[in-house]
């Protein structure tokens, strides 16, 4: 009987052990998708054709709001930057 629960209760870590594997590489692919827009953000604010305030105020929001500073600047600022440039 003991040998029947050891071998279910190995079978579980193993399980548990996979399924944290899987969240690490999820957590990293996420992260790493994350960096990517957060450094294409910046280098857009940089090169955008706006005035240095607008530039200084989004480079801020999006460095020290991380995830809701990238949201805000692709909701509010990145249709008004693409339209700037293309009028430009």
């Amino acid at each position: 009987m003991l040998e029947i629960l050891a071998a279910g209760f190995g079978a579980m870590v193993a399980w548990l052990v996979g399924l944290g594997i899987l969240f690490v590489f999820l957590g990293l692919a996420v992260f790493v998708i994350f960096f990517i827009f957060w450094i294409k953000a910046i280098i857009e604010i940089i090169t955008a054709r706006n005035s240095s305030e607008w530039k200084i105020i989004w480079l801020l929001v999006v460095i020290f709001l991380h995830v809701l500073g990238l949201i805000l600047y692709y909701v509010i600022a990145h249709k008004e930057a693409k339209i700037k440039k293309r009028n430009n």
